[in-house]
C-alpha cells in the first residue's frame, strides 16, 4: 500500500535522544513538525523508543494519531544498532552483534562533546543468525503498520 505525498518535501529524520518507551516520547517537537505542508519520518537516536512489543505498539498509537490529526504522514525508521551499543543494553550482558568484531572509536557530537567508553566491542554476526535479524525487522515493520504509521524506512548503517 502506498500513500500519495501531497508534495515532494520530506522533513529529515529526527535526531533527538528520547526515552526508550514511546509513551515517554515528547511528541511536542514531533507534532510541531507535522503540518499538512510537510510529510515526515521519525528517527530517534541513541535512546531509541522500541516497536517490538505489543505494549510499545499501543503506546505509539496516540502519537501517530496526533500526527495524522494535524495532516501529517508519519514513517517509522527501524534499524539494528549493530556495534553502536554496549553490553548493558544487550540480553544477558552479551556483546553487541555486528558485521565486524572491530569496536567503534570515540565519536564527536555536534556540540563538541566526545562520546567514548559507551560502545562495547561487538562480536561478529554468524551467518546462521541472519534469519533471526530478518525476522526482527519483519516484526518491527508489522508492528509499525499496526501502530498506524504510514510506512517504514529500514536503516542499516551501524555495522
Amino acid at each position: 500500500m502506498f500513500r500519495q505525498l501531497r508534495n515532494p518535501t520530506l522533513l529529515k529524520s529526527l535526531a533527538a535522544s528520547t526515552p526508550e518507551n514511546p509513551e515517554d516520547v515528547s511528541s511536542g517537537k514531533t507534532l510541531q513538525r507535522s503540518t499538512p505542508s510537510a510529510d515526515m519520518y521519525l528517527h530517534m537516536f541513541p535512546e531509541t523508543p522500541g516497536i517490538w512489543t505489543k505494549e510499545q505498539v499501543q503506546a505509539w498509537k496516540p502519537i501517530v494519531d496526533a500526527v495524522h490529526a494535524k495532516g501529517g504522514i508519519f514513517f517509522c525508521q527501524i534499524w539494528h544498532v549493530g556495534r553502536v551499543s554496549n553490553t548493558s543494553l544487550q540480553p544477558n550482558g552479551q556483546a553487541p552483534i555486528s558485521s565486524t568484531d572491530k569496536a567503534l572509536k570515540p565519536l564527536g557530537r555536534a556540540d563538541g562533546e566526545v562520546i567514548q567508553g559507551i560502545f562495547s566491542p561487538p562480536r561478529r554476526l554468524r551467518t546462521d543468525e541472519i534469519p533471526k535479524i530478518i525476522d526482527d525487522f519483519r516484526l518491527a515493520a508489522r508492528n509499525a503498520i499496526e501502530a498506524g504509521f504510514d510506512g517504514v524506512e529500514i536503516h542499516a548503517a551501524h555495522g
